[in-house]
């Protein structure tokens, strides 16, 4: 049976290697596959984008982290650029793209000046996700999953949930970065063929922007009001303004694709502009876990904690703080001037 047909996936998982890893992958993505619309290379960034939200018992992935990414990339490349996701010589277009251009219709608040989709009403957005889950869980899991023969995830419609192949999972996350490249590259050769010259200008940049989230107030007014004053890299005094203090991705934002509090500390424009797309040293990792580890303990009962810090645990950090080195973040060119207590809070 072909795999947008299944209902379930649950071959057995063998232990594979990074090279068999990778085999699959770019089996799934390259040109020989057969695909008409983008769909594979939008779930392929979504998966990417929820590894470090995977349980830690299990490494499950609910459908709706992986649609909910995967509706903001395609509201964004739609209503912003206007980009076609599907290779069509009668000007057909994609179910996905039919049920965002519809929802705006539905919405008049949505025409007009564009808004993302991380600023839409939180009802819009579950509404929308919602609609797009119900198409994408028709064909897009199952197909990515018979492309690379149930060996990266098992699946299940009726519980809405992925499971990834440990041994594949530690792939993916060591050569995060590769893979996020390569899915660009042949994402954007595919659109080369979709769209109008005008339209694929800066393309990376228009796919890999798609999921930023713009506001990050709550995470702001969190940290300052629990007590966190200095900037966490030279203890630089900070104010709650928002543009005189940024909030900064301990782990680059870049990498791990996702805005989780505890990966989130207060710093001045200065460190915050500096340290850019850089790794701080190993040391501040382990201050990091501390303050996780006073959040979690103090703050226990409140929903921002709940919600970020569900699976979250000292390892894993760690781990990703290792896999971003391995992907090629500098952890040298920035030296933290920290003193332990202008992290915790």
């Amino acid at each position: 049976m072909e795999g947008w047909k299944l209902k379930e996936g649950t071959i057995s998982f063998k232990q594979i290697d990074d090279f068999e890893v990778m085999s699959l992958i770019f089996r799934a993505l390259g040109p020989s596959s057969a695909r008409t619309t983008s769909y594979k290379f939008c779930f392929f960034k979504s998966l990417l984008d929820n590894l470090f939200n995977a349980d830690n018992r299990n490494l499950s992935i609910p459908f709706r982290n992986i649609f909910t990414t995967f509706t903001s990339i395609y509201y964004n490349l739609i209503v912003k650029w206007d980009l076609f996701q599907m290779s069509s010589k009668n000007n057909t277009v994609c179910s996905i793209r039919k049920i965002i251009e519809n929802f705006v219709v539905e919405y008049p608040q949505l025409n007009g000046t564009f808004i993302p989709f991380e600023s839409l009403k939180s009802s819009l957005q579950i509404e929308l996700i919602n609609r797009v889950q119900r198409e994408g869980m028709k064909y897009v899991i199952g197909a990515f999953y018979g492309d690379t023969n149930g060996q990266i995830f098992n699946f299940s419609k009726k519980e809405r949930i992925v499971w990834l192949n440990p041994s594949a999972y530690k792939t993916l996350v060591r050569q995060k970065n590769m893979f996020e490249k390569i899915n660009y590259f042949e994402w954007m050769k595919f659109l080369e063929k979709c769209n109008e010259n005008d339209k694929l200008c800066r393309l990376t940049s228009k796919i890999d922007e798609s999921t930023k989230r713009i506001n990050l107030t709550q995470y702001r007014d969190f940290l300052f009001y629990s007590g966190q004053h200095r900037c966490a890299y030279c203890g630089k005094e900070l104010s709650i303004s928002k543009t005189k203090t940024p909030v900064d991705h301990i782990i680059p934002w870049s990498f791990v694709k996702d805005d989780k509090l505890w990966n989130l500390t207060l710093s001045c424009k200065s460190c915050n502009s500096k340290k850019s797309n850089k790794l701080p040293k190993n040391n501040f990792i382990r201050y990091a876990v501390r303050r996780n580890n006073i959040i979690q303990q103090k703050y226990k009962n409140t929903n921002l904690v709940k919600l970020d810090f569900k699976n979250y645990s000292e390892d894993k950090y760690k781990k990703i703080y290792e896999s971003a080195l391995l992907n090629g973040f500098d952890d040298e060119y920035y030296i933290c001037k920290y003193n332990e207590n202008y992290l915790l809070i």
